[in-house]
């Protein structure tokens, strides 16, 4: 993500339009793909971190986080570009976002030691281990879900 804010910093601004959506169109499909793996990583890893009685709460407040981010992102952005000189500056706002998102990176690595330091039970885990507790944690969720509909 940073180097697709990055690239949108680095290119010339334009008033022309068209050159203006043909010149982002790169960095902002290079950022989308980022935002994908972020998410693809971040949601399937809450029930390895989570116990499973509050798993459906930790689930609710990983989604108000996100929602409260989705929420304000679009106001701090064009708080940011009323604010400018010109006010149609975004490269204030791409510097704003690299900061978002170097302070993610920074949680992320502070995450990382944390792990290591407890064992690194989530994130150093051997892939093969991984995916049997992942089959083992499904086959239990199938049974529980069978004697719940067995029981109705």
């Amino acid at each position: 993500m940073i180097f697709g804010f990055i690239i949108m910093i680095v290119l010339p601004q334009n008033n022309d339009k068209k050159v203006i959506e043909i010149t982002v169109i790169f960095p902002l499909i290079l950022c989308g793909f980022a935002y994908s793996f972020y998410a693809s990583g971040l949601w399937p890893s809450i029930p390895y971190v989570v116990d499973k009685q509050v798993l459906g709460s930790a689930y609710g407040i990983t989604t108000a986080i996100q929602n409260i981010g989705l929420t304000t992102g679009p106001l701090l952005v064009a708080l940011v570009v009323d604010e400018s000189i010109d006010g149609y500056n975004y490269r204030l706002v791409n510097l704003m976002q690299i900061g978002e998102v170097a302070i993610g990176l920074l949680f992320g690595i502070l995450l990382w030691i944390y792990d290591l330091r407890q064992g690194g039970g989530v994130l150093s885990a051997n892939s093969e281990e991984a995916a049997k507790k992942y089959i083992k944690v499904l086959t239990y969720r199938q049974k529980e879900l069978r004697e719940r509909l067995n029981d109705e």
